[in-house]
């Protein structure tokens, strides 16, 4: 990002501290609203890993994505947030950084890259060097990028995403990530389902911010298969939107699960033509419904 070198040890892990009291602080109780959609579950033989969207599957955001996904900011609209003594309307925050990720995805487009992916942190200090502000160090940017975030798009657990994927991981199927995500989405996890946070494997686990690209380029799948064990076919993603998550995972070879219990993130995508002809493995409307899908 062009920032000074790193902190010392001992300063990265008060700024973690304060970063997680950030989250713990924040408000996570918005509801979910089941959609109409029916169940439709099959069992799914030689299933041997599975992999998970994080935003609208696994955790539910009050914008059912996250925010650089965001165009709404009606609900934003009287919260603000203060930076180095300065208070703004979350608003206009909102209008700096939609038009900053907007820039710079067209930027990236320009240079051949189809779905580009910012990183927020690199955003956010473009955006505060523009309104003059005193240069920020990595770990206020940080800090006022999870607080940006949490306030235009709180983050809570969906239901049964906890103790499924405990199931899961005691069962012995490898629990993996491919998501749409910023710095802060790993310590979310931490923080809010951390009983899942600890069955995750690293290793196999796709961010688009380090990748540099987006959901829906298949390319970040690919690059979980080039890293796991298994064959694609053994391989089992779940995810809430049928372009990003079940048109890129089909692509690859991969099995496909569409969730489609939170009518906030649910994104069938009914008018899109390169889905029309994509049919999920299996849809499910609570995640607890998995163990049908998987055998014994």
């Amino acid at each position: 990002m062009g920032h000074q070198k790193d902190p010392p040890k001992k300063t990265k892990e008060e700024h973690i501290k304060n970063l997680i009291q950030i989250i713990r602080s924040s408000d996570t109780h918005h509801t979910i609203t089941p959609t109409t959609e029916r169940p439709r579950l099959k069992v799914l033989k030689g299933i041997r890993a599975i992999i998970f969207d994080v935003y609208g599957t696994i955790l539910s955001s009050a914008a059912g994505d996250i925010s650089t996904a965001m165009a709404t900011q009606d609900h934003v609209a009287i919260r603000k947030l203060t930076v180095h003594s300065h208070t703004y309307s979350l608003k206009d925050l909102m209008q700096r950084f939609i038009s900053e990720v907007d820039h710079t995805h067209n930027m990236a487009k320009a240079k051949g890259i189809p779905y580009p992916e910012v990183d927020v942190r690199t955003i956010w200090k473009t955006i505060f060097a523009g309104m003059q502000l005193p240069p920020l160090t990595v770990h206020e940017i940080e800090k006022y990028a999870l607080q940006y975030e949490l306030l235009v798009n709180p983050s809570r657990s969906m239901p049964e995403a906890s103790h499924t994927i405990q199931r899961l991981s005691r069962q012995g199927y490898i629990i993996g990530i491919v998501s749409n995500a910023q710095f802060f989405t790993p310590l979310l996890l931490r923080i809010l389902m951390p009983e899942v946070y600890a069955t995750i494997n690293t290793r196999y686990c796709i961010w688009s911010y380090k990748e540099g690209i987006a959901k829906p380029d298949t390319a970040l799948f690919t690059r979980l298969i080039d890293v796991m064990p298994y064959q694609k076919h053994e391989l089992l993603f779940v995810g809430n939107d049928m372009k990003n998550d079940i048109w890129c995972a089909s692509q690859v070879g991969m099995k496909t699960a569409l969730f489609a219990g939170d009518a906030r993130s649910y994104r069938p995508r009914t008018q899109e033509d390169s889905v029309k002809n994509i049919i999920p493995d299996c849809i499910l409307t609570s995640l607890d419904q998995l163990s049908s899908c998987l055998s014994s």
